[in-house]
């Protein structure tokens, strides 16, 4: 029985024949578009083919019509036209890198843009010509890579999509239940870390499937609003669950069985919906239906709690509250998915909000970078005699800077390994075996047999760059026409290019800014304190009296603590070893979730201090707390000025004798007078405070982990 390696890779090296046989036929000046674009598009699944082919095909149009325009308004001044081209370039590695779902139609705008520009710089009256070859070299591909999926050991995506989202509701099953034993008093970190780093991929991953079988299977494309709605309420779970799990050292010494006495019943009726949700995507009937559920708090025990307990345990509702409303929303909409709606009788809830829109400062830095390296690889071919290919050299390193652009983590020195080991086994195709070939028929065995090679060889995910660059290179340098001449001189000059290029884009990693890990990580982790300190800087006032300048501010500063443990997770994985010195990857991973805590406290923080407070509370307790808000200012700047300056147990003397005068203030104001909303108003603003200085405590004992002599240590 054959494997699905063998059959991926039979499929790709006869779409990639087929497609150089059209493109041959109809005399196109660069057959290999045609090839490549059948090779890059021939995923595990036809739907994820599709829909990549498509973004390619519609990527080739606008970056077509894009470089027409370019090419109109800019052709008689070079200076002018490259400066466009760069923005230009820039915008579109900007609006790619921020989009889940289009990144890769940015991405080939961007390509097709550079290709018209620089292939018809010296030509324009080719410009229309060239675009139009290139677009229907990419429709080519696409179709007969379509048309091989179709006919050849078909698949779709849609069983690659219910084993996702079943693997992504158990994860978050057994997520919820460590949580639960840690609340228990079950304490381990390390498996619910793993755990969180499982559900962040499969949440990607079904999303990507999601869009793929929405093309190749018409019963997902029909439920496709319940199948995003289903994504959105798992996505929604998992921040809350994140969320919750912040809020546990709140707790400590509070007997959550007596204040919330049907907390258990509750919990084990969540469990029980999980077990229901992992039935009703194994396609089995559900046993039992969702029981609305409301987690009742004791007043009596509550009332004896000390002011910061009460918040704590009214957060802790909330959260339990959120998480039985999404789960029972799950139930409904996965079975609204498997037509058992009826059964259930469940209304579904609105997906989740969509996400900021603020400005994202490593965005702009990437795209910063790409407009930089066009300008240097321009000048360079302007200024330096006999840059081999040229112009042509400028459009290959815009295409792969933007490429870059899209995948910051990935170095420019790991395409070094990639390209010269293309070099080296096309070299002897191209000198020994071509020249001996008298027809197509005989090319067409020895492309397929290269490509199902380098297919079938470098066919796991993590040796996706050494298949794309091995079949690029190779269709490339082989440069196969109608009218086939062959040189040593051409192929060398060809060979010569690339590894200026290679060389050329490590050296960008460094100009304008450099893109090396650990430099990466620390650059951000300064960024989320100064970020921080801003925010704590705001005076407490109802955010209408503010410009609207200032808002623009502030939202970027909200969005960078948001935005920035993720990344930093990202970063951190990349840390060289050199780099560590006597840190471990377990103190980095430790290091980049407290940063997520103080980030979820910090947005806790930011919503209870603009809820409307009761001027008896203000008068009693503005004073304290404004001076508690700057003795944290100071302590994050003084944070990210040397992360190894504070030290955890003075700090927590400090934070403690704060919290001490803040509660001595609050009873002595006393609540008699307050309503149920200034109560609530009230406590979540002392929970707030609260919580941020745990947050605040466990950062820096994480920071006294971390290596940082080492850390900053200059290499090369």
């Amino acid at each position: 029985m054959m494997s699905d390696r063998f059959k991926h890779a039979v499929k790709t090296a006869l779409a990639i024949v087929i497609a150089y046989a059209i493109a041959l036929s109809m005399d196109w000046s660069k057959p290999y578009w045609a090839g490549y674009t059948a090779a890059t598009i021939s995923l595990m699944t036809r739907g994820e083919g599709v829909r990549k082919g498509l973004n390619r095909l519609a990527g080739a149009i606008v970056g077509s019509l894009a470089g027409f325009a370019l090419l109109a308004a800019f052709i008689q001044d070079r200076w002018s036209f490259i400066a466009a081209l760069s923005i230009f370039s820039a915008i579109c590695v900007y609006l790619g890198s921020g989009s889940k779902r289009n990144s890769y139609f940015w991405q080939q705008v961007g390509f097709f843009g550079a290709v018209i520009g620089f292939d018809s710089a010296f030509n324009a009256g080719n410009a229309f010509q060239i675009g139009l070859e290139r677009t229907q070299e990419s429709a080519t591909g696409l179709i007969v890579y379509t048309v091989i999926g179709l006919l050849l050991w078909p698949r779709d995506s849609r069983q690659d999509l219910e084993d996702a989202v079943s693997g992504l509701v158990a994860t978050l099953h057994q997520l919820f239940d460590t949580y639960v034993a840690r609340l228990r008093g079950v304490d381990d970190g390390q498996v619910s870390a793993g755990l969180r780093g499982r559900v962040t991929a499969l949440q990607h991953q079904a999303g990507t499937l999601l869009d793929a079988a929405a093309v190749d299977s018409w019963e997902i494309d029909e439920l496709r609003p319940a199948w995003r709605r289903c994504q959105a309420l798992l996505a929604d779970l998992g921040e809350t669950l994140d969320r919750w799990r912040v809020g546990f050292v709140d707790l400590e010494g509070v007997n959550l069985d007596v204040v919330l006495p049907a907390l258990p019943v509750v919990l084990d009726e969540i469990a029980g919906r999980f077990t229901e949700i992992e039935l009703l995507l194994a396609a089995q009937p559900p046993t039992r239906q969702p029981v609305p559920m409301d987690l009742e708090v004791d007043q009596k025990s509550l009332a004896d709690l000390s002011p910061f307990e009460r918040v704590a345990v009214n957060v802790t509702q909330d959260r339990i509250e959120q998480i039985e409303r999404t789960t029972r929303a799950l139930v409904a909409t996965i079975s609204e998915i498997r037509d058992v709606g009826a059964a259930i009788g469940v209304s579904a809830v609105s997906p989740a909000p969509a996400p900021s829109a603020a400005l994202d400062r490593d965005r702009l830095a990437e795209a910063w970078r790409v407009a930089v390296s066009a300008w240097l690889i321009f000048l360079a071919v302007i200024y330096i005699p006999d840059m081999p290919s040229g112009l042509a050299t400028v459009a290959l390193v815009t295409r792969l800077v933007i490429a870059e652009a899209m995948s910051p983590i990935t170095s420019a020195k790991n395409l070094l390994g990639p390209v010269v080991a293309a070099i080296a086994y096309t070299f002897p195709v191209y000198v020994f075996v071509l020249p001996q070939l008298s027809n197509f028929s005989e090319l067409a065995v020895v492309v397929f047999a290269v490509a199902f090679t380098i297919d079938f060889v470098f066919h796991r995910p993590q040796q996706v760059l050494w298949r794309t660059l091995g079949l690029y290179l190779f269709l490339t340098l082989i440069h196969v026409t109608n009218e086939q001449r062959y040189s040593f001189t051409t192929f060398a000059n060809a060979a010569l290019q690339w590894l200026l290029v290679v060389g050329f884009l490590s050296v960008s990693e460094y100009v304008p800014v450099s893109q090396r890990p650990e430099q990466v990580f620390l650059r951000m982790i300064r960024r989320f304190l100064n970020s921080s300190t801003v925010l704590f800087s705001r005076d407490w006032q109802p955010t209408g009296r503010s410009s609207p300048w200032h808002r623009v501010y502030m939202a970027f500063h909200r969005h960078e603590v948001a935005a920035l443990p993720l990344k930093l997770g990202a970063w951190g994985a990349a840390l060289p070893a050199a780099a560590l010195g006597s840190t471990t990857p377990a103190h980095v991973q430790a290091l980049v979730t407290s940063l997520r805590a103080f980030s979820l406290r910090m947005d806790a923080f930011l919503r209870a201090r603009v809820a409307p407070q009761s001027e008896l509370m203000v008068e009693h307790l503005h004073a304290d707390l404004l001076a508690w808000r700057h003795g944290i200012e100071a302590l994050l700047a003084g944070l990210a000025a040397d992360p190894e300056a504070a030290a955890e147990g003075d700090l927590r003397t400090r934070l403690d004798a704060i919290e001490s005068r803040i509660e001595t203030a609050f009873n002595a104001a006393g609540e008699t007078h307050l309503s149920a909303e200034e109560q609530g108003n009230v406590y979540r603003l002392l929970g707030a405070h609260r919580g941020l200085s745990e947050a605040l405590v466990a950062l820096v004992g994480r920071t006294a982990a971390i290596d940082w002599a080492r850390l900053q240590e200059a290499r090369f």
